[in-house]
């Protein structure tokens, strides 16, 4: 009786199963979409256009746009279009672009101008339908009033009278032999250079009792025969003789055919109205009309780079894929509208679609989404298993769910079998599923399922994490009360006394060996057939807590954790960490959800960011995110499963994401690299002022020479490569400045100030979003001329001059010896004659000297007299100095009090160093460290003056910097220095009036962020220097001081900067690159210092400040010291 129950039950509970069956809709696709919210003048883009240096035009009834995959230039009547309604767009082979409308004519734009062609200028008509080029380079304009031919000859036009079967043109096609075929509303004409042939009554056709000959589509197969497709009476071949007629009893898919295009395989395509697709192979024909076909307009076919076809229809999206693999791809499944009007595939493969509601780029297509818009009952998948039967089944919060192709079946909570959370999915060898939830285990098997008895396990908060199978054919369950073995009759738990390093058990993996791998919240456990090991964060974890486990073969396994992921290899008879990887080397989190190891030997690693992936071979590192399509981003714990045909699928809080491992291939085009414009810095001043040619290729100045006082530049440049626009990244150099490449940057300009004088070239390369560089950068080459008294001529005028100088000064000393002479002469023969008169005045001259002698006796006395007058006077002065003197030097312990002490330092920053040493008692330099939280800021500043007036301005710089951060709590670096600036214009009453003191101070501040990583940096004409990996990278502060000056005041620059480890930070003041010293008596200067700074950075801080101090010393020698000297070096941990 029982079992006649159990059979009952068994078949009831299939019953209700069945009824939840549903079918769901498809899969959301990643489309990249771009309307007027990104851009776009306007939705409506009817065609799409890449020309020959990359960028994308789109064609909109309100002008055209052209996109380089960051941002949008419009362009309409008042840019000089003719017209605002767009309705075609070509490139002829001079790079000329065409640009067709509904109502203006025909604009070409020759370097960044347009001009107008329209009936006053020859047009047929102003409407212009569509555009071709041919082959000669000569351009066709399509109308309802016939055809205009551009060429360089001028503009011919065809219409009924003088050739054409008809006015309304509505194909053209080139073939083979150069000849020009149109069809027209009265059948199809063909044009061989001088005259047109029609042909009407060969492609007529009856249809609902009238004959016709409208045509749409002219295509030529791999034969050179033409095929020519009609509105309701099927296909005529021309093989140049005699026309054959196919219609849809000899195979087509529908008779009204209209759109042709011959596939990379050289076999035709044919697209139809409500009946589908038609393929040619050359030998018969093969219909497609089924469902996945829409019943709609199918009016274009392209195939892109693998093949694939893509057919734009009226209002149902686009078809694509190949024979037996067709689908459509509409708003359902993201596109931006149904309506499609053009399809491009640009250089790189990637599919734009152009729609009445914007524009959607299709890429790499690696992820495709389920989520509940297609079907599914909750968006958070909470665990994923793929079946033999090509079936995955899917864990929610409230039902199980199964996915058979776009079929999704929903089982919900019955009879009790299982709670609410699907928490695992497993199917085992025999090919049953398990499922496990809170408080349950439930088998599936030959389509019905059985809750298996084991009243120990089953309580609510008891969650099955995972399910795994042995080599013997035991289930293993991973729960929250340790992991349990069922051998399909009995259960067996394992927790603390069996050896478990925890009992709240993640993940349970038999590997091939017989070993026992048990991935728990208190670290992991492995058991061999003779030992236990355990792992945690004691002997080599990152964190004690374990997420999930993956394995290749027996030789290699992952452990995810919530601080990284560790690498476990054997060891002999026991095993070791080999490797351990983190944010610090390349991981976009430390908080793995779950692993997967797959069939090409890479490492699947999903976290709250998206997934990372690293080729095992290789060891590179991938990142997948929002930007690749992996759009939910947030995975789930242990929710990951693979199918037979490699795909991955994922389970997150957004819907189960499936991964196209065929589509992740690598973009190997880099992208095409532009240097788009140079503009001047710091300055109102145009650039064009100095420019006299522009290259008609680059639309970028030649022979650009620029004067010593226009030295600041700014230069931007593009990298087009659609696939991923954010992730293009650059790399630049200026010969003559720099001496290594910068970092890969996104943003796509440099900045470069006051160049000196020379000759320099800028280049720039750029990589696509797989790291694929140029080959060879772009270059820009240019001139800073010197000042006049640095040119040649000036230096030459000046030596002549000098010369001219040098010669006049010896003759002018000739002449001037030889009138010495005369008059030496002269005055010895006078000179002899005052001698004799001198005798007699010496003798009277003795007696007046014995008379002064007496009077100098008296003198004496005087002199002694006033001598002791100074002696008391120079005590008196020598008291003064020594209380203005005792004066200073309180005043110096006053600055020694409000500067942050050694030991407050040490605390904030334990690897530091300072080099402070004033020049006089008191310094005009000062350093100030403050913490708040998890933010250090540090500064380092040089005052107006030093000495006395220095250290005013140091006390005040401090006690503003203590307000405006310990107080107003501000910790973004270029606001502190923002109202630093504003507070000492105050407190100094500076208005910048011309007579009024123009005291200040530069300074370098950095905000350190411990938690996040990263270093905000503002600098007043200082700057900050990091050694990374033995490199220097300067980061430069603004060219304006704290207080008033003569320039523009504008808000200080923020610099974020990701610190990295063993990453070494410098700010200083200039005293000791402009102390004078040397065997010369010449300045240190910044450059040599920066050497000294990257050859004692792997030192210990105290060490470097013992080598910076002997450098000082030795340099300075026996001069004096001009200037306060300030450096502080720190790290960060």
């Amino acid at each position: 009786m029982d079992s006649i129950l159990k059979i009952r039950n068994r078949i009831f509970i299939l019953f209700l199963g069945l009824l939840l069956v549903t079918d769901g809709e498809s899969q959301i696709i990643p489309f990249r979409n771009y309307s007027i919210r990104e851009g776009l003048p306007q939705n409506s883009v009817v065609a799409v256009f890449q020309d020959s240096k990359g960028y994308l035009w789109f064609g909109t009834q309100v002008g055209i746009a052209r996109f380089d995959g960051k941002s949008f230039r419009n362009y309409n009547i008042s840019s000089g279009l003719c017209g605002n309604t767009v309705t075609s767009i070509l490139e002829d082979k001079k790079g000329q672009l065409w640009i067709a409308s509904h109502d203006g004519g025909v604009s070409v734009r020759k370097k960044e101008v347009f001009y107008t062609l329209n009936k006053d200028s020859g047009l047929v008509s102003n409407d212009i339908k569509s555009l071709y080029l041919d082959s000669e380079n000569s351009v066709w304009c399509l109308s309802e009033s016939g055809i205009s031919v551009i060429s360089s000859n001028g503009i011919t036009s065809f219409t009924d009278q003088n050739g054409l079967p008809h006015n309304n043109i509505l194909a053209w096609f080139e073939d083979s032999k150069k000849r020009i075929w149109v069809g027209t509303q009265n059948g199809v004409a063909v044009y061989d250079g001088e005259k047109w042939t029609s042909f009407t009554t060969e492609v007529a056709y009856q249809i609902e009792g009238r004959i016709e000959s409208v045509v749409w589509a002219i295509a030529e197969d791999e034969k050179g025969k033409i095929w020519i497709g009609t509105q309701g009476g099927g296909v005529f071949v021309y093989d140049g003789k005699n026309f054959r007629h196919f219609t849809q009893k000899d195979g087509l898919s529908g008779n009204y055919v209209l759109s042709m295009a011959q596939a990379p395989d050289k076999t035709l395509w044919m697209g139809h109205f409500r009946q589908g697709l038609t393929h040619f192979d050359g030998e018969k024909f093969h219909a497609y009309a089924t469902t996945l076909i829409p019943n709609d307009y199918i009016l274009g076919i392209q195939f892109d780079h693998r093949g694939r076809i893509w057919a734009r229809t009226l209002q149902s999206g686009v078809v694509t894929g190949t024979p037996g693999q067709f689908r459509i791809l509409g708003k359902p499944n993201g596109l931006i509208d149904d309506r499609v009007q053009d399809i491009c595939i640009d250089g790189s493969g990637n599919i734009w679609i152009g729609t009445l509601g914007g524009v959607s780029m299709y890429g790499k297509g690696i992820f495709e989404i389920y989520n509940t818009s297609c079907g599914l009952p909750d968006n958070n998948i909470v665990s994923v298993a793929c079946t033999h039967d090509q079936n995955v089944w899917l864990g929610t919060y409230n039902e199980l769910v199964r996915l058979q192709g776009n079929r999704i079946t929903v089982f919900p909570q019955t009879r009790g079998l299982y709670e609410s959370v699907i928490l695992s999915l497993f199917e085992d060898s025999r090919h049953q599923l398990w499922i496990g939830s809170y408080g349950s285990l439930v088998k599936r098997t030959a389509g019905s399922m059985v809750k298996i008895k084991a009243d120990e396990l089953y309580h609510g908060d008891n969650g099955i994490y995972s399910l795994s199978e042995d080599k013997n054919g035991n289930l293993w369950l991973a729960t929250e009360s340790g992991a349990w073995k069922f051998d399909g009759k009995s259960l067996v738990r394992f927790g603390l006394q069996e050896g478990l390093s925890g009992e709240n058990v993640k993940k349970i993996l038999p590997d091939g060996r017989n070993n026992l791998w048990f991935v728990t919240t208190e670290g992991l456990t492995v058991k061999t057939p003779h030992r236990i090991q355990t792992f945690t964060a004691r002997n080599g974890l990152p964190s004690d807590a374990c997420t999930d486990i993956a394995a290749a073969g027996d030789s290699l396994f992952w452990i995810g954790t919530e601080g990284g992921l560790v690498e476990i290899v054997p060891a002999a008879d026991t095993f070791r960490i080999r490797k351990l990887y983190s944010l610090q080397n390349g991981l976009a989190s430390n908080t793995i959800y779950l692993l997967l190891f797959d069939r090409q030997k890479s490492l699947w690693i999903g976290h709250e960011k998206g997934l990372n992936r690293i080729d095992i071979l290789t060891q590179k590192i991938f990142y997948y995110g929002a930007s690749d399509g992996f759009l939910p981003v947030e995975t789930n714990l242990n929710a990951v499963s693979m199918d037979a045909r490699n795909h991955i699928w994922f389970g997150t809080v957004g819907g189960a994401v499936e991964y196209f491992p065929e589509n992740d291939i690598l973009a190997s085009d880099a992208p095409k690299t532009y240097i788009t414009g140079i503009r001047l810095s710091g300055t109102d001043v145009p650039i064009g002022n100095y420019i006299r040619q522009v290259d008609s290729l680059t639309g970028l100045p030649l022979d650009l020479k620029l004067p010593y006082n226009r030295s600041s530049l700014i230069f931007d440049f593009v990298g087009l490569h659609y696939t991923i626009p954010e992730k293009v990244k650059y790399q630049y150099k200026l010969d003559g400045y720099d001496e290594q490449w910068s970092e890969p940057v996104t943003q796509n300009f440099a900045e470069y100030k006051k160049l000196p004088n020379g000759h320099y070239r800028f280049l720039v390369k750029a990589c696509n979003s797989d790291g694929i560089w140029n080959p060879e950068p772009v270059s820009f080459s240019f001139q800073i001329k010197p000042p006049f008294w640095k040119t040649p001529w000036f230096v030459l005028i000046v030596v002549a001059l000098g010369v001219a100088v040098i010669v006049e000064i010896i003759r002018y000393r000739e002449r001037k010896l030889q009138e010495d002479k005369r008059i030496l002469e002269q005055k010895v023969r006078e000179r002899t004659a005052q001698i004799e008169q001198q005798k007699k005045e010496i003798e009277e001259k003795n007696e007046e000297l014995q008379q002064q002698q007496l009077e100098i006796l008296a003198q004496r006395d005087e002199i002694e007299r006033q001598r002791d007058i100074a002696t008391q006077q120079r005590d008196q002065i020598a008291l003064q100095k020594k209380e203005i003197t005792d004066s200073i030097h309180y005043a110096s312990r006053i600055q020694s009090a409000i500067i942050p002490s050694r030991e407050t330092v040490l605390s904030v920053l334990p690897e530091h160093f300072i080099l402070f040493m004033p020049r006089d008692i008191v310094s005009g330099d000062f350093y100030w460290v403050t913490k708040h939280d998890n933010r250090i800021v540090i500064a380092a500043a040089d005052c107006t003056g030093h000495g006395v007036p220095g250290a005013f301005m140091s006390m005040l710089g401090v006690t503003l910097l203590n307000e405006i951060v310990n107080k107003e709590d501000t910790f973004q670096a270029s606001l502190i220095l923002d109202k630093l600036r504003e507070n000492v214009k105050i407190t100094l009453s500076q208005t910048g009036k011309e007579d009024e003191a123009k005291d200040g101070m530069d300074i370098a501040l950095c905000v350190a962020d411990t938690q996040n990583h990263t270093m905000q940096f503002a600098g007043a004409n200082n700057p900050l220097y990091i050694i990374r990996e033995g490199e220097l990278i300067e980061y430069k502060g603004d060219n304006m001081p704290i207080g008033i000056h003569a320039g523009e005041e504008r808000p200080f620059t923020n610099h974020i900067i990701d610190v990295k480890p063993g990453d070494r930070f410098y700010i200083f003041s200039d005293g000791f690159a402009d102390q004078f010293g040397g065997p010369e008596g010449s300045k240190f200067k910044a450059k040599p210092f920066k050497r000294l700074l990257q050859q004692i950075h792997s030192y210990p801080m105290e060490k470097q400040h013992e080598l910076l101090l002997d450098a000082f010393l030795q340099w300075k020698g026996n001069l004096d010291q001009v200037d306060d000297v300030l450096v502080i070096g720190f790290c960060l941990k």
